[in-house]
């Protein structure tokens, strides 16, 4: 029997692939950092719902945002806001694997108990990623 930690794993992992498989999307590994998961590129933009448009996004794949602990949450977002001071040009995703919905809103977050926030700083579902990495002007829905 598998634990909940190797499905969690193995789910990521194949969302990964799926992503991968994408014309825009390449795997972090080119980078000396590994905390991103897939790093989408497009030089024609990657539009967000706020009517911006970006040449870069970086992108954590986990299952839900609700089953990080506090610290992790909040350290993720803390890293991809220093991404954006880094790449002015780009967008940090965190995609949600078991989403509720299909999604692609703005993450609002805590920190040290002043509530932040940054249109370019993301969660999305799966087919709102797929959409956007796929350079469709509508997101697919979910079936």
């Amino acid at each position: 029997m598998y634990s909940d930690d190797r499905l969690t794993t193995e789910a990521e992992q194949a969302y990964k692939d799926i992503f991968l498989s994408l014309n825009t999307c390449r795997a972090y590994d080119d980078f000396p950092e590994d905390y991103w998961d897939v790093i989408v590129e497009d030089d024609e933009g990657i539009p967000l719902p706020d009517g911006d448009v970006v040449r870069r996004a970086y992108v954590i794949i986990t299952t839900k945002h609700k089953t990080m602990n506090a610290r992790s949450s909040i350290e993720t977002y803390l890293m991809m806001q220093h991404q954006l001071l880094e790449d002015n040009q780009s967008a940090c995703f965190l995609i949600e694997t078991r989403a509720e919905q299909s999604q692609n809103v703005m993450w609002r977050a805590t920190v040290g108990g002043t509530k932040v926030f940054n249109s370019r700083i993301r969660r999305l579902s799966p087919d709102q990623f797929c959409a956007l990495a796929a350079g469709e002007q509508r997101p697919v829905r979910n079936k």
